[in-house]
């Protein structure tokens, strides 16, 4: 699982640790005292900014967000997700904004896709419009 470090604040009373270095996922930039390391921490939990955009960006699977957030996380369904690309977001920001991989939000379209009968995204786009009518 270990593509990426872990970084945390050697202050007192730092409690979380960070994805990436020098740039943690969540965009924070360690300048004061910090520890790198290639393993989480046991005293620290982890920065779930962090989890949810490495998770979009595809560094991490949606299990281990799971197993890092110590937590399950339900999957997304179909009205979650319609909603935002009628809105005109892109996969990647759909996948960032509901802490999913962008496989996971690719597969749900297409299952939606086979479902309504369409074979492309923009006829499949034309069918909802009409049953939103």
């Amino acid at each position: 699982m270990s593509t990426y470090r872990y970084v945390t604040s050697t202050v007192a009373n730092a409690r979380v640790a960070h994805l990436g270095y020098p740039l943690t996922a969540c965009r924070k930039i360690f300048t004061g005292p910090h520890a790198v390391s290639d393993d989480m921490p046991a005293d620290r939990r982890i920065c779930r900014d962090c989890v949810l955009n490495a998770t979009g960006l595809g560094w991490l699977t949606t299990d281990e967000a799971v197993a890092l957030l110590g937590r399950k996380q339900p999957e997304p369904r179909r009205p979650q997700i319609v909603p935002l690309l009628v809105e005109g977001r892109s996969d990647r920001d759909v996948a960032r904004q509901l802490g999913v991989s962008m496989r996971t939000v690719s597969r749900i379209v297409h299952a939606a896709m086979r479902e309504a009968g369409a074979r492309t995204r923009f006829q499949w786009g034309y069918k909802v419009g009409l049953a939103a009518r």
